[in-house]
């Protein structure tokens, strides 16, 4: 190895110890996945428990402040975590939740993510703290989120962090992907279905009504 490519990459190990040491920031990702399949390889998921969602980190992320590990809690169609995004770009500030609607065209939510973003500190590492909390809906329970912007679930893990959802993102990577994986898209009958159907409900009264009247006609 040269003598002049030994010093550039010393040079180069030199620069990115320094600015770790000066709390620079990278563009790189890290990312919080919600699963509520009961079986996480399965890909779109077919099968869907009301027991609690899998949550999957990966990414600096550690407890608030940069301290420790981050907080998971799961209940039966719900998780939240809480923590730290450490040494990467700031995500924007505030509160905002996004869902995921039944299926195409309906209005129906059957999840909703919340994100909360405190401000980034920069001392000797950059740190952000970040709440994320996940609620899918129970039987015979309505879930209820006024304006919030959504897409429909498809039965495959769902990126909720582009600008016009949880916007957890910045101008040159994404900072927090967050992913969420809900029940496939209910299927709606197609017209043609529902007119047979209808169509073989008559026939099967008309009988009935023929056999009966038969019967009372040759008593």
């Amino acid at each position: 190895m040269s003598s002049i490519r030994k010093i550039s990459i010393l040079v180069g190990i030199t620069g990115l110890v320094l600015a770790m040491a000066s709390g620079t920031v990278f563009a790189v990702t890290a990312s919080i996945s919600f699963d509520e399949c009961t079986i996480p390889t399965q890909k779109p998921c077919l099968g869907y428990t009301d027991g609690n969602p899998t949550v999957t980190l990966q990414g600096n992320i550690t407890g608030s402040g940069g301290i420790g590990s981050p907080t998971v809690t799961t209940s039966p169609e719900g998780a939240t975590v809480s923590g730290s995004l450490l040494g990467y770009l700031p995500i924007p500030t505030g509160t905002r939740s996004a869902v995921l609607f039944e299926g195409v065209g309906s209005s129906v939510i059957s999840d909703i993510v919340t994100l909360t973003a405190l401000a980034q500190v920069c001392n000797t590492n950059c740190t952000q703290d970040f709440t994320v909390t996940f609620n899918s809906d129970a039987e015979g329970t309505p879930l209820s989120c006024p304006s919030c912007p959504g897409v429909a679930e498809d039965g495959n893990a769902q990126n909720m962090s582009g600008s016009a959802l949880l916007n957890s993102g910045n101008s040159d990577k994404s900072a927090l992907l967050i992913n969420v994986r809900s029940d496939p898209a209910e299927a709606v009958p197609e017209p043609a279905s529902l007119l047979l159907l209808g169509s073989g409900l008559v026939g099967l009264g008309l009988w009935r009504w023929r056999h009966s009247h038969s019967r009372r006609w040759h008593s």
